[in-house]
């Protein structure tokens, strides 16, 4: 059954809605106020207090730039988070290897970086002679110590 034109069926709908722009302002401010304050570090539990999975955030996100670009400063408060948690907050019980595992989540210079990483050990490989050099040598060197003068 098709809407009729200048009806607000679109708008009561739950599947594909269309938003407001003063709707956007609100879902804005509260998806920054969940990444800034909320405990959880995935933004999928903020789309399920809204009803909705993570894919209607993120297909909002593609008609409405606003709410992009609020997404986006968002990913930055959650990095944020993620980095304080795991490195420096020691009281939370959080591991650092979880957040170098997570971080990638949020964090665009976190990606570049391990990009970056992973160049550098595709371009200068650690080959297997040069570890067993250094291996030999850090034997001799352990042997040398050990020995009495």
């Amino acid at each position: 059954m098709a809407a009729a034109k200048g009806n607000n069926y679109s708008a009561l709908r739950k599947n594909n809605k269309t938003y407001t722009d003063d709707e956007i302002d609100v879902l804005c401010e509260e998806l920054l106020d969940f990444a800034e304050n909320h405990k959880s570090i995935f933004f999928v539990k903020f789309c399920r207090m809204k009803g909705f999975s993570r894919q209607w955030l993120l297909n909002l996100c593609e008609h409405h730039s606003k709410l992009k670009e609020t997404y986006s400063m968002a990913r930055e408060l959650m990095a944020s988070k993620v980095g304080d948690l795991c490195f420096y907050d020691k009281e939370s019980g959080v591991n650092a290897n979880f957040g170098k595992d997570n971080l990638f989540r949020y964090d665009d210079e976190w990606v570049a970086h391990l990009k970056w990483k992973a160049d550098i050990q595709k371009e200068q490989p650690r080959e297997a002679e040069n570890k067993c050099a250094f291996n030999e040598w850090s034997q001799k060197q352990k042997c040398s110590e050990n020995e009495p003068e």
